[in-house]
């Protein structure tokens, strides 16, 4: 009986495929990179390991954060595959920091517990390491010099790169080495961390304009606790940047979210319905546009607004992730897309309206489109809309809403 082939005897193309398991885990991939090099083993590992952990990197404002970025960029094995460069927009809120060491020398001198004490310094280190990283990367040579090296490394590749600016700081390089809202278990505060979305992108897009890197696929994650989600037309804003990138792009994804602790929850007008107004004035030649987050719940009339806002000419691709929407915004921004548009996405936890008008519109004026998907919950109490609808082609798509039309007109000749 002869005896089985071992891995490394294998032909390369079986390797590869190998490698290219979705059932490998980052650990096996790891060990696969440790075997020889001679077989090809290592080369495919290797690849199939930057491809899926090296395809969107999460930077932090520390030091670490943007020379580790850097390194990978400037890599020829890690490098090409990057797609994404995220920057976080969080910075320690200095009020925080001064309550803290406050609080400190109080339980410090006090008859409080050894442990609380302990957990207390601990704390106070933690604050105090940030901020001194936070105040270090004020200098150019830690902070603008070294993004941009990292971005001309990236553009030598040739590849499409999306720039993006968060408020989550989960994944982001060195996040497990210091302080962020994810280590002392709570959500984003702002009365412990500072919300900076204008000054991370114009950071971003400066970066990118001063390596001559265009910038085609923008995104904006960015959540709310009161005073506004977005401020980029604010008088006292800088947004030159973004304003100039605005008119190039083909791709921009909005994600804002109010927290459910805010004092207000409806977006302001001021700031945040006067940027995203001037944002999608200079947008002017979008194919892809995606809008998430819970922004219209209590304010159903700013998404019909806001789909007013928007410069639609060119749209192929509508995504629509929100907690309230209205039909007669929908059909707004669904006319001005019609000429162009082939994928639409629509979940709303909430709407307003009738999704009967909707369906018949994109029966009668959509012919060409091919894929699409409504999920409204709660179920809009008809019993024929089954909730979710996904159909994919243009005559799937057209069948799949006149059988849907036909059973809601026959529930309505049953209810009479």
């Amino acid at each position: 009986m002869n005896a089985p082939a071992s891995f490394t005897s294998l032909p390369p193309e079986l390797v590869t495929k190998i490698c290219r398991d979705s059932d490998l885990e980052k650990k096996d991939l790891i060990a696969l990179r440790s075997t020889s090099k001679t077989q090809g083993i290592h080369a495919s590992a290797t690849q199939e390991f930057a491809k899926r952990y090296f395809e969107e990197l999460r930077v932090m404002w520390t030091p670490y954060s943007f020379l580790t970025f850097c390194k990978i960029c400037e890599s020829p094995v890690f490098g090409p595959h990057v797609r994404t460069v995220k920057l976080s927009s969080i910075r320690l809120a200095v009020q925080d920091l001064w309550d803290t060491l406050v609080q400190h020398y109080g339980w410090s001198n006090s008859s409080f517990p050894q442990d609380q004490i302990d957990l207390s310094t601990q704390r106070v280190g933690q604050h105090i390491r940030r901020y001194n990283m936070e105040i270090e990367m004020k200098k150019p040579a830690k902070s603008v010099d070294i993004f941009k090296k990292a971005l001309s490394a990236l553009k030598t590749y040739g590849n499409s790169l999306a720039l993006a600016i968060s408020t989550n700081e989960e994944g982001c390089i060195g996040v497990n080495d210091i302080l962020t809202p994810l280590s002392i278990d709570e959500t984003v505060d702002s009365s412990l961390w500072d919300i900076t979305p204008e000054d991370s992108m114009e950071f971003l897009l400066e970066a990118a304009s001063g390596t001559n890197l265009e910038t085609k696929d923008l995104r904006i994650e960015t959540c709310y606790f009161g005073g506004h989600l977005l401020a980029f037309s604010y008088e006292h804003t800088d947004s030159t940047a973004l304003w100039a990138v605005c008119p190039g792009l083909l791709k921009l994804t909005i994600e804002a979210n109010i927290a459910g602790d805010a004092d207000d929850p409806v977006i302001d007008e001021r700031l945040t319905m006067a940027s995203l107004q001037e944002l999608f004035s200079h947008a002017t030649k979008l194919s892809s546009l995606k809008l998430a987050g819970n922004l219209f719940k209590d304010a159903p009339d700013q998404f019909r607004r806001t789909m007013e806002f928007i410069n639609a000419s060119s749209l192929e691709e509508i995504v629509l992730h929100v907690d309230h929407a209205t039909g007669d915004g929908i059909l707004i921004l669904l006319k001005k897309a019609s000429k162009t548009l082939r994928h639409l996405d629509i979940n709303a936890e909430e709407f307003t309206g009738s999704w009967v008008s909707v369906v018949c519109w994109i029966m009668d004026n959509l012919p060409e489109l091919t894929y699409f998907r409504l999920l409204l919950l709660p179920d809009m109490t008809s019993t024929s809309f089954p909730g979710a609808l996904e159909l994919k082609g243009s005559y799937e798509i057209q069948s799949g809403l006149a059988k849907l039309l036909q059973e809601e007109k026959s529930t309505d000749e049953e209810a009479f």
